[in-house]
């Protein structure tokens, strides 16, 4: 019970990752523009995460490379002249420890189209394009140079799923685990299943972005548009930010040194030595609690 108490206690003062959403939580504005999808324009669909299974509860599909999220609930629409904006959860931070340098990532619901149905070859990617801003403070924005709504890999909701699984697999997918962007439409055209399945690695696919490329060192906020006269309309299901690179002193493994630290080890109070003990004195005592105070104001 006192180790509940001081964590609800220091969510209260000082929220920390603990308390995070890595997805977008906020609409602020959506526009639907020419052509979006009549019955995909709730724009909340775009917030939280990812759809990992999609259809009806008669007829569910497995959210994979070839069955994307299409549901109402699950994706909003943007055409022609149309964009949504959202906040995000976190602030997203250009960080170069990050996984390929990918700081952000946007999952659409692209798909492949199948070379050799059943059996899941990737052919070509059925993207509907769509532009990408960032903004610290929502007012000012910056272009994402390449980057698009349904760009990248096909989000795959599970790391074991079949291409047209019909159940949720056994091993969910890491959404906030960033595949390399070498691996594209063009590297995986003709690839076996089984072997699509491994260049995924563990994450869920979507665009990976960096931050460095639109000029900026932190993001609150997107912009997902379609530019005017454009075909089609790309559909957006989730945006996820990518945890800050852990620190040695973020014993609750939150992404954040904070008062959850603090917590930690004021429970691990006289220990001896153990990852409590960050200044490996040889006992957990208020030395420790001294570097993390520190750290948490740096």
């Amino acid at each position: 019970m006192r180790h509940w108490i001081i964590v609800i206690t220091c969510c209260a003062i000082a929220p920390s990752a603990w308390c995070t959403s890595w997805f977008a939580t906020r609409v602020i504005s959506y526009a639907p523009g020419s052509g979006a999808a009549p019955g995909h324009r709730v724009a909340a669909s775009a917030l939280g995460a990812p759809a990992r299974m999609t259809g009806s509860t008669a007829e569910p599909e497995t959210v994979t490379p070839f069955q994307p999220a299409w549901m109402p609930d699950q994706v909003v629409s943007i055409g022609a002249g149309g964009s949504l904006v959202l906040e995000l959860g976190a602030t997203a931070t250009d960080d170069p420890g990050h996984r390929f340098g990918i700081d952000l990532i946007v999952y659409g619901n692209a798909f492949f189209s199948d070379m050799a149905w059943p059996t899941g070859v990737p052919g070509f990617l059925a993207s509907e394009g769509g532009l990408v801003d960032l903004s610290e403070d929502g007012v000012n924005w910056m272009n994402v140079p390449g980057a698009t709504i349904e760009g990248g890999l096909p989000t795959m909701g599970w790391s074991d799923a079949g291409a047209y699984d019909t159940a949720p697999g056994s091993v969910e997918s890491d959404f906030l685990r960033a595949v390399n962007p070498a691996v594209n439409e063009s590297a995986v055209a003709g690839m076996a299943y089984t072997e699509l399945l491994t260049q995924y690695d563990g994450g869920a696919g979507g665009v990976g972005i960096d931050l460095a490329a639109a000029g900026l060192a932190s993001a609150r906020f997107i912009r997902l548009r379609h530019a005017a006269g454009s075909f089609g309309s790309p559909e957006v299901d989730a945006v996820a930010v990518i945890p800050p690179t852990p620190s040695p002193y973020d014993l609750d493994g939150s992404g954040t040194v904070d008062f959850g630290d603090i917590a930690f080890l004021l429970l691990s109070m006289g220990d001896a030595g153990g990852p409590m003990d960050v200044d490996g004195s040889g006992v957990v005592d208020f030395g420790d609690v001294a570097i993390v105070l520190l750290e948490m104001g740096g």
